[in-house]
Protein backbone atom coordinates (compact mmCIF):
# COMPACT_ATOMS: atom_id res chain seq x y z
CA UNK A 1 0.00 0.00 0.00
CA UNK A 2 1.53 3.39 -1.01
CA UNK A 3 2.14 6.04 1.64
CA UNK A 4 -0.01 9.17 1.45
CA UNK A 5 1.72 12.32 0.26
CA UNK A 6 3.03 14.57 3.02
CA UNK A 7 1.46 17.97 3.39
CA UNK A 8 3.76 20.92 3.66
CA UNK A 9 3.27 23.57 6.30
CA UNK A 10 4.19 26.33 3.86
CA UNK A 11 1.13 27.96 2.31
CA UNK A 12 1.06 28.24 -1.46
CA UNK A 13 0.18 31.95 -1.25
CA UNK A 14 1.83 34.66 0.81
CA UNK A 15 -0.23 35.74 3.80
CA UNK A 16 -0.58 39.47 4.19
CA UNK A 17 -1.63 39.84 7.81
CA UNK A 18 -2.00 43.48 8.87
CA UNK A 19 -0.70 44.61 12.23
CA UNK A 20 -3.40 45.48 14.78
CA UNK A 21 -4.40 49.12 14.72
CA UNK A 22 -5.86 51.07 17.64
CA UNK A 23 -9.61 51.21 17.44
CA UNK A 24 -11.89 53.99 18.53
CA UNK A 25 -14.24 52.92 21.30
CA UNK A 26 -17.65 52.19 19.78
CA UNK A 27 -19.14 49.69 22.22
CA UNK A 28 -20.40 50.07 25.77
CA UNK A 29 -17.83 47.72 27.34
CA UNK A 30 -14.26 47.38 26.09
CA UNK A 31 -11.75 44.63 26.82
CA UNK A 32 -8.64 45.63 28.73
CA UNK A 33 -6.49 44.67 25.73
CA UNK A 34 -8.53 46.93 23.42
CA UNK A 35 -8.14 49.89 25.75
CA UNK A 36 -4.41 49.23 26.13
CA UNK A 37 -4.01 49.20 22.35
CA UNK A 38 -6.10 52.36 21.95
CA UNK A 39 -4.22 54.25 24.69
CA UNK A 40 -0.83 52.80 23.70
CA UNK A 41 -0.09 51.52 27.21
CA UNK A 42 0.28 48.06 28.68
CA UNK A 43 -2.52 46.11 30.31
CA UNK A 44 -0.46 46.22 33.53
CA UNK A 45 -0.58 50.02 33.49
CA UNK A 46 -4.36 49.89 33.14
CA UNK A 47 -4.63 47.37 35.97
CA UNK A 48 -2.61 49.71 38.21
CA UNK A 49 -4.89 52.63 37.32
CA UNK A 50 -7.93 50.47 38.11
CA UNK A 51 -6.41 49.35 41.42
CA UNK A 52 -5.68 52.98 42.38
CA UNK A 53 -9.30 53.90 41.59
CA UNK A 54 -8.41 56.28 38.77
CA UNK A 55 -10.10 54.13 36.11
CA UNK A 56 -13.40 52.37 36.71
CA UNK A 57 -13.77 48.81 35.43
CA UNK A 58 -16.30 46.03 35.84
CA UNK A 59 -15.96 42.27 35.68
CA UNK A 60 -17.64 40.11 33.09
CA UNK A 61 -16.95 36.63 34.33
CA UNK A 62 -13.24 36.69 35.10
CA UNK A 63 -12.38 39.43 32.62
CA UNK A 64 -12.13 43.13 33.32
CA UNK A 65 -14.15 45.40 31.03
CA UNK A 66 -14.02 49.17 30.91
CA UNK A 67 -17.19 51.09 30.13
CA UNK A 68 -16.70 53.49 27.23
CA UNK A 69 -18.05 56.46 29.22
CA UNK A 70 -15.54 55.73 32.01
CA UNK A 71 -12.67 55.59 29.52
CA UNK A 72 -13.71 58.93 28.04
CA UNK A 73 -13.95 60.48 31.51
CA UNK A 74 -10.54 59.05 32.45
CA UNK A 75 -8.92 60.42 29.29
CA UNK A 76 -10.55 63.83 29.88
CA UNK A 77 -9.16 63.90 33.43
CA UNK A 78 -5.71 62.95 32.14
CA UNK A 79 -5.81 65.70 29.50
CA UNK A 80 -6.80 68.39 31.99
CA UNK A 81 -4.52 67.14 34.77
CA UNK A 82 -7.38 66.82 37.26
Amino acid sequence: MPKPAKRTATPSVALDIPTPQPIAPTRDLLKLEEVALYCEVSTQTLRKEIKKGRLIATRVGRQLRIPTRELKAYLDRQATGA
